[in-house]
C-alpha cells in the first residue's frame, strides 16, 4: 500500500510539472497556434541546413538539375528553332534531358512547334522521350496535337503509350478527346492499355461517346476498346452516349457491338 501512494503521488508531482509548460515551450509548438493566422516566414520552424546536405549525401533526395550554360543556350535554339545551332550544341556535349525552371526541356519544344526534324536531332542525341515538361509527355502532346508523323517517330524512340500527362490524360485519351482517329490507330500499334481511366474516371472510347467523336470512337471500337468499359462507375460508353443526347453516337456504339443493357434504345428508332 505505501508504495501505491508513492507511485500516485510522484504521477501528481509530474502531472503538475507538466502541466506548467505552456505548449508553443515543447518541439511541437509549432503545431499549436494561438492565433489563426499564419505566421511570419521568419518565425516558421525550418528544418538545419544539415539535415538537407544529409539527406542529398545519403542519396535520397537531388535536387533536379536546372539549364545552364551551355543547355540553356540549346534549349534557347530549340525554341527558335534553329536546327544548325542545336546540332552544334548537342556535339559540343549539351545534355538534351535537362529542363528549365518550369521543368521544360528542348524535346518538349519540339513537339509543341510540331517540329519533326528537330525532334528527330534530339531524339538521335539521347532525349529521353518520355520526359515531362509543363504538365505533358511528347506522346501526348503529339497526340493532342493530331501530329501523326510525330506520334509514330516518339514510339519508335521508345515513348510508353499509357504515360499519362499531369492532366490525367493518356495519349489515348487525348487524340479521343480531340478526335484523331489515325493517332489512335498508331497507339494502338503499340498495345496500351485501352481500359485506363483519366481523372475524370473514364476511359478513352467513354471519352470519345461523351464528346461526340464518331470517328475516334470507331477508331478505338477497331483498336480492340471494350465496349461496356466507360467509367469507374460501371456506366458503358453507351451510357455516356445517352447521358449528353446524342443519339448519332448510341447508334454507332450499338452498330459496333455495345449491348443495349437497360437503356432506352427503342428511342434511337
Amino acid at each position: 500500500m505505501p508504495s501505491s501512494r508513492l507511485a500516485l503521488f510522484a504521477l501528481l508531482l509530474a502531472s503538475a510539472a507538466w502541466g506548467g509548460q505552456p505548449w508553443d515551450d515543447n518541439e511541437l509548438g509549432w503545431l499549436v497556434q494561438e492565433s489563426d493566422e499564419r505566421p511570419p516566414r521568419g518565425a516558421r520552424l525550418r528544418p538545419p541546413p544539415e539535415r538537407f546536405a544529409a539527406i542529398a549525401a545519403d542519396g535520397n533526395f537531388v535536387l533536379p538539375r536546372e539549364q545552364r550554360g551551355e543547355e540553356a543556350k540549346l534549349m534557347d535554339a530549340a525554341r527558335r528553332g534553329d536546327i544548325e545551332a542545336v546540332r552544334a550544341l548537342l556535339k559540343a556535349g549539351a545534355n538534351p534531358n535537362i529542363g528549365d525552371y518550369w521543368g521544360d526541356a528542348p524535346l518538349m519544344e519540339a513537339v509543341r512547334q510540331d517540329n519533326l526534324e528537330l525532334a528527330q536531332v534530339l531524339l538521335d542525341a539521347g532525349a529521353t522521350p518520355n520526359i515531362k515538361g509543363r504538365g505533358y509527355t511528347p506522346l501526348g502532346l503529339a497526340a493532342k496535337n493530331g501530329n501523326l508523323r510525330l506520334v509514330e517517330m516518339l514510339l519508335r524512340a521508345g515513348a510508353v503509350p499509357d504515360r499519362k500527362s499531369d492532366d490525367g490524360d493518356t495519349p489515348m485519351h487525348a487524340a479521343a478527346l480531340m478526335g484523331h482517329p489515325a493517332v489512335i490507330s498508331a497507339l494502338a500499334r503499340a498495345k496500351p492499355d485501352l481500359r485506363l481511366f483519366n481523372r475524370e474516371g473514364l476511359s478513352p472510347l467513354a471519352v470519345a461517346a461523351a464528346n461526340g467523336q464518331y470517328d475516334a470512337a470507331s477508331a478505338l471500337a477497331r483498336a480492340g476498346a471494350p465496349l461496356d468499359w466507360g467509367d469507374k462507375k460501371f456506366h458503358p460508353p453507351l451510357w455516356w452516349a445517352f447521358s449528353v443526347g446524342d443519339l448519332d453516337m448510341a447508334r454507332l456504339l450499338l452498330k459496333l457491338g455495345a449491348a443495349p443493357g437497360q437503356l432506352p434504345v427503342g428511342a434511337l428508332q
